[in-house]
């Protein structure tokens, strides 16, 4: 049996792989250690199966749940090898795209259900109701409280509301959006998202970006500024994108949970620009 290690092992061992600790899955692991064991155990003491191959898998076997984070890939006689961490990787980045796609479907659902004349009533409306419609979607999202995975009527009802600010932000006037984006309370800075999400305005990029690095600690509104810095930065000129942006979203990304749908969302966020900034240091493509 071979075992290939990654070149990244040794950090592995401090912090396991992909934000998991080693211990992550820890009964799983041990009920397959105890079951390749005794078949090891048997395998043993049987006197017509002496100690071969198959012994030397199944022992190999008994510690791989233990060895998992650190093993890349892992060869077994009769076999073959098997890329693990790559597969694992594969499956938690659809999971995450999967994740991502169904809170825009959601989102595009509710903005369908919000009729074009709300709009135009909106339009015609004076500017200080339409501004307290807007403060009072922040109360009321803090009301209700944060969703889970295990209530989906409540994660409707989160996306029911940022549609609701998004929808609104356009013809809300005087709204302060730094200063919401340092409030506390977890909706009036979702306020914030929706209002970049609707008004991108460049200028606001930094004090979005340390929000989300330095305070948001909510997944549900991470997700939302993850979508407004990609927003603002789809309409900014690269060349003049402060090269501190980069490296604290590149830094955040390490710290989000792999096979999330703020985690996919972000790393392509980092590759656009990696991917911009590789072209200016090289525009003819020269190495």
């Amino acid at each position: 049996m071979k075992l290939k290690l990654p070149v990244s092992a040794i950090p592995l061992l401090q912090g396991g792989v992909d934000n998991k600790p080693l211990y992550d899955f820890k009964f799983t692991r041990i009920l397959v250690t105890l079951a390749a064991i005794i078949f090891g155990t048997v395998h043993l003491f049987l006197p017509q199966l002496p100690i071969d191959a198959v012994m030397i898998a199944l022992l190999g076997i008994a510690f791989f749940p233990w060895l998992n984070p650190l093993i890349k890939s892992i060869e077994l006689p009769g076999i073959g090898r098997l890329e693990l961490n790559e597969l694992r990787r594969q499956v938690e980045e659809a999971s995450g795209a999967a994740e991502s796609a169904n809170q825009k479907a959601d989102f595009a659902v509710a903005q369908a259900m919000e009729p074009d004349q709300i709009d135009s009533r909106r339009a015609g409306r004076a500017s200080a109701s339409i501004n307290q419609e807007f403060s009072e979607l922040a109360a009321k999202f803090d009301q209700v409280g944060e969703p889970t995975t295990t209530n989906p009527v409540r994660a409707a009802e989160m996306i029911d509301f940022i549609s609701k600010m998004i929808s609104i932000a356009p013809y809300v006037r005087d709204f302060d959006v730094e200063k919401n984006l340092n409030e506390s309370a977890p909706g009036k800075r979702l306020l914030a998202y929706a209002y970049l999400l609707a008004r991108p305005d460049p200028k606001i990029l930094m004090p979005l970006v340390n929000t989300l690095t330095q305070l948001e600690n909510k997944d549900f509104n991470q997700y939302w500024a993850i979508l407004a810095v990609e927003k603002i930065i789809s309409i900014s000129d690269m060349d003049k994108l402060d090269p501190a942006i980069y490296r604290k979203l590149q830094q955040y990304l390490q710290e989000l949970p792999y096979g999330t749908d703020r985690f996919y969302e972000l790393s392509g966020i980092v590759e656009s620009i990696s991917k911009a900034k590789t072209v200016q240091a090289n525009p003819n493509g020269s190495g």
